[in-house]
């Protein structure tokens, strides 16, 4: 199977702001100014064997590779470097404020580029129309041979509504005499800041919105386990194993009250010391189904139930769901 090489884009003859543009836009993409009598680099951020991504709801961390090659005023190459970079997202679901950084470690380089020192000056850009969106100053360090150049970042989410932010790092490589390269760093994840009352409060916080959390609860926890058995036994019975086979979408307010209704009527009658437990959740879209198929209730423990609640809601604040967000619940 033949594979295609890095397409490059020239970027002699037009603004910094369009070459970033196009090297944003094109992955694998390597942004190369050609200059008449001068020398040049070409910076590019190969999808090497060791790349890796990996998310959770307030995490993010992308490793892969960084490659320039350095030319002479006939753009023949006289050196080259390569190596690894790291970037990481912090985000914290109680705080308007993450950290973001990138650290870049050069393992090798020929020629000229053994000798000739590199600065690097990286920036966050949060995009156009993002207003809300606020980063920390730019960073410049000296890339070189088996060290490693660390940026670090805050990035700031303002206002009140609910603002999905995509920050993107921006490279300016520079090795005089050769032209200054200006590059994107590959994008991360979405980031989504919101300061809904139904979680935290309305105390702004920002999660990652694609990941899809888990809720699990140990079933021979002494506090809630009598609730974990139910939902554990009821996703088994029930059509579609809902929060196991398939997610669970959690609803408003007014559609709970009405789930828990139709579920735990308050005529139905509670032994002494218990309470109606319902499963699929009543915070749940999939809540108030029908009872033996798509729902099931239980009398259980009343402080497991409440303990129970509790941790559920927990949940909901410390990854902050939102209605209509998705998430498991596999108990333990």
């Amino acid at each position: 199977m033949r594979t295609r090489s890095p397409r490059r884009l020239i970027t002699a003859g037009i603004s910094t702001s369009t070459a970033l543009l196009m090297a944003a836009a094109v992955p694998g993409a390597q942004a190369e100014p050609v200059a008449p009598n001068r020398p040049a680099m070409a910076v590019s951020f190969p999808a090497a064997a060791k790349a890796q991504v990996k998310y959770t709801r307030t995490f993010g961390q992308a490793k892969g590779g960084l490659e320039i090659t350095f030319r002479d005023e006939r753009m023949r190459p006289t050196g080259f470097m390569a190596g690894d970079t790291t970037q990481t997202q912090q985000l914290n679901s109680k705080s308007n404020k993450w950290k973001r950084s990138f650290s870049v470690r050069i393992t090798k380089a020929t020629g000229v580029a053994r000798s000739r020192p590199v600065s690097l000056t990286v920036k966050v850009s949060c995009g156009k129309g993002a207003r809300s969106c606020k980063p920390s100053a730019q960073v410049t360090k000296t890339v070189a041979l088996n060290r490693t150049a660390n940026f670090d970042f805050t990035i700031t989410s303002y206002g009140n509504k609910t603002d999905n932010h995509k920050p993107v790092l921006v490279l300016t490589f520079a090795s005089p005499p050769a032209v200054p390269v200006t590059v994107a760093a590959p994008a991360m994840g979405t980031v989504r800041c919101d300061s809904e009352k139904v979680t935290n409060g309305g105390k702004r916080g920002c999660v990652y919105p694609g990941i899809v959390p888990n809720f699990a609860l140990s079933r021979s926890n002494p506090r809630w386990g009598a609730m974990a058995k139910h939902v554990y036994d009821a996703q088994r019975a029930l059509d579609g194993k809902p929060g196991y086979g398939k997610p669970l979408h959690r609803t408003t307010s007014a559609q709970a009250k009405k789930n828990r209704q139709k579920t735990c009527p308050s005529s139905l009658v509670r032994p002494r010391g218990k309470q109606c437990d319902e499963y699929p959740y009543a915070s749940a879209k999939e809540g108030g189904g029908v009872l033996g198929r798509t729902q099931s209730r239980k009398m259980i423990t009343a402080e497991h139930n409440r303990q129970g609640g509790n941790q559920l809601g927990q949940f909901y604040n410390s990854h902050r769901i939102l209605p209509g967000d998705a998430f498991y619940s596999r108990m333990n």
